[in-house]
């Protein structure tokens, strides 16, 4: 597994994260 694709996966992770908490607030 490459060190980007690691990199780009976790920061899906954070964006989705983010936009489930927005969600949750709003």
């Amino acid at each position: 597994m490459c060190v980007y694709c690691v990199r780009v996966r976790e920061s899906q992770r954070e964006v989705s994260r983010k936009q489930t908490n927005s969600s949750l607030q709003s």
